[in-house]
């Protein structure tokens, strides 16, 4: 794995940790929690594999 790649999956894990602590806080409904976690591991998953 290169720089990008690992600086990438910090990012990934830092987003989707953020968006735990807003469903936690309940300032995040379920729903968008779920969209917020489909659309990142997309996103992610393509830029991992073309970097």
């Amino acid at each position: 794995m290169n720089e990008a790649q690992i600086t990438l999956a910090f990012m990934t894990v830092a987003i989707l940790f953020t968006a735990g602590l807003l469903r936690r806080n309940k300032a995040l409904g379920t729903k968008a929690l779920l969209l917020v976690i489909v659309s990142t591991l997309i996103v992610a998953s393509f830029l991992f594999l073309t970097l």
